[in-house]
């Protein structure tokens, strides 16, 4: 497998997982590469990816799929992101509330 078979996989399993289009379980399953931008088996074992660390994977796979002219795609993590954005700040309002 190429570089660019690789990274073509890795971007496409990310992608799958982050909109759940596909379980982790299903791509070890059906892959014999699964590659992935980030170490999805923190996300098996109960630990959540960082805030951080989920915007910069949604980020470059928005820039991947934008210059592969895979529009839907962007649009759909463009919605992941604005929807984990509203996420943080209504939880950050809520830790900020004071008397509540």
């Amino acid at each position: 497998m190429s570089e660019q078979e690789i990274i073509e996989k890795c971007m496409e399993n990310s992608y799958r997982i982050l909109t759940g289009k596909k379980t982790v379980d299903d791509i070890f399953s059906e892959s014999t590469c699964p590659y992935f931008l980030w170490n999805v088996m923190d996300k098996e074992s109960g630990i959540p990816v960082e805030r951080d660390v989920f915007i910069d994977v949604v980020d470059t796979l928005i820039e991947y799929f934008e210059n592969e002219e895979e529009y839907e795609r962007c649009g759909e993590l463009l919605k992941l992101k604005k929807k984990d954005e509203n996420k943080h700040r209504r939880k950050t309002r809520k830790t900020n509330t004071i008397g509540k």
